[in-house]
């Protein structure tokens, strides 16, 4: 796949990406344009040219995700944002996923890596089913999530209240549990909550 065509491919892709955000409104059609070709342009960068078409679009989904998981706006996210998240989801040199080719996405060592550096991921990934699969693949432990556990009460506390906050944390504890169940492991929560009673 030659420039341009990459170019053209990733502009498109980006273009339905950003209709979930607010257009910017002090833009005409030609500047909306020139900042999606300006996105495609910093995403290609980060990828490599000896990429197969499948491996580009699963790097430029990839930094979709992680512009979705990090990004807190609603108008669309700068051109540095796209860069910075298709940076974090590249590939790392020297490794067998640096490989043209053998490049695949993994969502449970992607967010495992963030949780480890203390990075931003979606609440799916602190409680529930795909909390657990990071747990299974031992990249993380419970301990390594109670930080964003705390930080996700606080904020519903903050914004919906005390009553809020607590309902909710009970709903994502006990669908934690079930996760757990699921996988075969013990629950943790629902122990917790009878030694309590």
């Amino acid at each position: 796949m030659d420039y341009n065509s990459r170019i053209r491919e990733i502009a498109e892709r980006t273009s339905r990406f950003l209709r979930q955000f607010k257009q910017p409104e002090h833009m005409d059609s030609e500047a909306k344009m020139e900042r999606v070709r300006q996105i495609a342009e910093a995403i290609n960068r980060r990828i490599s040219a000896s990429s197969s078409p499948r491996d580009l679009a699963d790097r430029v989904e990839a930094t979709f995700q992680e512009v979705l998981e990090t990004y807190r706006g609603r108008d669309w996210p700068s051109v540095a944002i796209f860069a910075d998240c298709a940076k974090v989801t590249a590939p790392k040199q020297g490794s067998g996923e640096a490989l043209a080719g053998e490049w695949s996405l993994d969502p449970v060592g992607i967010n495992s890596r963030r949780i480890q550096r203390g990075d931003a991921v979606g609440d799916e990934w602190i409680y529930g089913r795909r909390a657990v699969e990071a747990i299974q693949s031992g990249q993380i432990t419970e301990d390594n999530l109670r930080p964003y556990r705390s930080g996700l009460f606080f904020h519903v506390r903050d914004t919906l209240g005390n009553d809020e906050a607590l309902r909710r944390e009970r709903q994502y504890q006990l669908k934690h549990d079930a996760a757990r169940a699921g996988a075969g492991l013990a629950p943790i929560f629902s122990l917790q909550m009878e030694a309590a009673e």
